[in-house]
């Protein structure tokens, strides 16, 4: 073939596919002209179909006919329009909603059930379908399904129940098993992967950011769902909001400031739900903003407001060539990063890749853990360190990780619900079992709910503040001990 005819090819190739381009946005805007000029007799006065996906809309009786309708509209909705389906987010967002109300429009239902069937339709395919009024609510920080008909959320630390049998969202529910089943592989689905009984205890990240758990038969009775909602879609803390609620004092919020300026390695810590994240996400936030702070998680949880901030997602569930902590943190290495951290430790991978980014250099690790004193997270780290291949006897393992680590903040959930920083120590230099090797610094009273400066700072500490520039504050450490 010659040249000139594979030029003329490529020519009519292009000329053919921008004509079908031309005619499916012409098809899309003589649709919402259609939208424009017919009136939406389902929508309230001042109401626009956007607005109306963030309500929830319950029918106390669902008979065949509106089955029937929604069945009809799916199938119009991927037989006719198609190129909006796989159009981008924004494009999507912006008209689908119109095409669904048209078509709604041509059904013979009354005004609720169209009200109805628009949100579970608009929402299947731009929110979180049934559950979506919780993704709606600010309040409300992690969504938790243990059945058809058992539905709860955290709202301030506390459990409320949803639907018939709770004192919030009392219709929202889902109409049997089957829609339930089918609900929770439809929200799955946007992870990536997949759930059956042989993956049946599955964790991803949905596509708005939130951190889902999932576990399937034969784990569980029911399917279970907890989603952990991003802080885009929850209250975002800074040192001031947090301070307001009693989680922290100033002095103790001012002294964390001076930690992360000054590269102190530290770890927060505390159970499940505590609180942690967010004392981490204020940290990076606000403290770390002349950085280039490159995170690993292995679900994207974090989603700090930083001007220059990378997320790193490990891979592991794939056989060829999977991306662990160490493969990532090798990865790292490479991008000039200013920190380097990651998001949660929870094992000797983790424990292994914060070591060693902190041998190569790199202070200023701001990471998490499960564990409630300064002793329990050294022996955690040691257990964990010797798990992940490190063969060097346990002495020296304590060495490293006294030397590594600067501070550590404990967390804690109250019974009532309120979230609190309960201690601050400081992570000494090990010299034998005799000697003290943590300072604590800061303690919360539970009488009194308030908190106090317990401590000082060492030499050490202040040595690495001055080493990074960072001033300490008199009030923080013992006069005498400064050279």
């Amino acid at each position: 073939m010659t040249m000139s005819r594979v030029r003329a090819d490529l020519s009519r190739m292009i000329i053919d596919a921008r004509r079908v381009n031309d005619e499916k946005s012409r098809k899309m805007e003589d649709t919402l002209q259609v939208v424009n000029e017919k009136a939406i007799d389902f929508l309230e006065m001042g109401e626009t179909p956007q607005d109306l996906l963030s309500k929830h809309i319950h029918l106390d009786v669902v008979h065949g006919e509106v089955n029937a309708v929604e069945e009809a509209i799916y199938y119009s909705l991927s037989r006719q329009h198609g190129n909006v389906l796989e159009a981008d987010d924004s494009i999507k967002r912006r008209e689908l909603p119109l095409i669904i109300a048209r078509l709604l429009t041509e059904h013979d239902l009354n005004r609720e059930e169209k009200r109805y069937l628009f949100t579970r339709l608009a929402n299947r395919y731009l929110g979180h379908g049934i559950l979506q009024p919780l993704w709606q609510d600010k309040r409300i920080t992690e969504i938790m399904t243990n059945s058809p008909d058992e539905i709860w959320v955290e709202i301030g630390g506390e459990l409320k129940r949803v639907g018939a049998e709770g004192e919030i969202y009392t219709d929202l529910s889902f109409e049997n098993i089957s829609d339930y089943e089918s609900y929770v592989h439809t929200l799955f689905d946007q992870t990536g992967r997949s759930i059956d009984r042989t993956k049946c205890a599955q964790t991803g990240e949905l596509l708005d950011g939130s951190r889902i758990t999932v576990n399937w038969y034969p784990v569980v009775r029911y399917p279970t769902i907890n989603v952990r909602k991003p802080a885009t879609t929850t209250h975002r803390y800074t040192s001031e909001s947090y301070i307001a609620t009693g989680a922290a004092n100033e002095s103790m919020m001012r002294f964390l400031e001076i930690a992360a300026k000054g590269y102190s390695n530290i770890i927060v810590s505390g159970a499940t739900g505590t609180g942690k994240t967010v004392v981490l996400r204020i940290a990076i936030e606000e403290h770390t903003t002349e950085d280039r702070v490159i995170y690993i998680e292995d679900t994207r949880e974090l989603n700090p407001i930083h001007p220059h901030f990378i997320s790193l997602q490990t891979v592991e569930d794939r056989k060829e060539d999977p991306l662990d902590y160490a493969a990532l943190i090798r990865q790292t290495l490479r991008m000039r990063p200013d920190r380097i951290g990651i998001q949660e430790i929870r094992g000797g991978s983790e424990a292994a890749a914060i070591l060693k980014a902190i041998m190569a250099g790199h202070d200023g690790v701001i990471t998490t853990a499960h564990s409630s004193s300064p002793q329990q997270i050294i022996f955690l780290l040691i257990i964990w360190l010797k798990e992940s291949g490190i063969n060097v006897e346990e002495v020296y393992l304590k060495k490293m990780v006294h030397e590594a680590l600067d501070i550590l903040v404990f967390t804690q959930r109250l019974k009532n619900g309120k979230r609190r920083i309960t201690e601050i120590w400081e992570v000494l230099s090990w010299r034998n079992e005799n000697v003290q090797d943590f300072e604590k610094l800061f303690e919360y009273d539970y009488e009194s709910d308030s908190h106090k400066q317990v401590g000082f700072v060492s030499k050490k500490f202040l040595d690495k503040c001055r080493k990074y520039q960072t001033v300490v504050p008199k009030e923080f450490y013992d006069t005498e001990i400064v050279s």
